[in-house]
């Protein structure tokens, strides 16, 4: 989470309690713009790699989903 709100991520974490997703963890991140969030996702690729480095690895991805502000009421 410090990594992302450091490059300017609005950073949630999140337990999904229904539906598709219940029981699994939600890690969202938020930015003022698609441009401030490909900014950020380049500046912090590289300390992110370094960190995913050391990390035991424990979870697995299961879905990545991107909303536009527009489609979120």
């Amino acid at each position: 989470m410090e990594i992302h709100e450091k490059y300017g991520a609005k950073v949630r974490l999140l337990q999904s309690f229904g539906g598709r997703y219940a029981g699994q963890f939600l890690y969202q991140m938020g930015f003022e713009s698609f441009e401030a969030m490909g900014k950020a996702q380049d500046a912090a690729a590289e300390e992110f790699a370094a960190f995913n480095a050391k990390q035991p690895i424990t979870a697995q991805l299961v879905n990545q989903v991107v909303l536009r502000s527009s489609t979120v009421i």
